[in-house]
């Protein structure tokens, strides 16, 4: 055998592991079929819940459009509204570890000025 690898291990009552090794071709076969198997599976169960629902005079879901960018922005930013106004404690605890972190940016930043300063005269 060539190209193994480990598809899974075992323990046995003593502890001791056991891998389960095979060819990476045999391997790559099986999770083809395991993808087609569970494809087909969920197709099926689709299949049958919407049939299911048609006959009880269930009408079709309808699919929402995906979330732009901006009504995720804006939906984040009301989630926050509402949280810090619930807890307001949280909030004063979020703003102080804002100005250390500007702090310590603003130290770095005024380090690594510092040290492209001297960067050229060291050369």
């Amino acid at each position: 055998m060539k190209n193994l690898i480990c598809i899974g291990q075992k323990e046995d009552d003593h502890g001791n592991v056991t891998s389960i090794l095979v060819e990476a071709e045999y391997a790559q076969k099986y999770r083809e079929k395991q993808r087609e198997r569970n494809k087909r599976y969920y197709e099926r169960k689709k299949a049958e819940e919407a049939e299911a629902r048609r006959l009880a005079g269930i009408p079709e879901p309808v699919k929402k459009p995906p979330m732009t960018k901006e009504e995720k922005i804006a939906r984040q930013v009301a989630w926050q509204k509402e949280y810090y106004k619930a807890n307001p404690d949280k909030l004063e605890e979020r703003r102080a570890k804002m100005r250390v972190y500007e702090k310590e940016r603003r130290a770095r930043l005024k380090m690594e000025k510092i040290m492209a300063a001297y960067t050229p005269a060291m050369a």
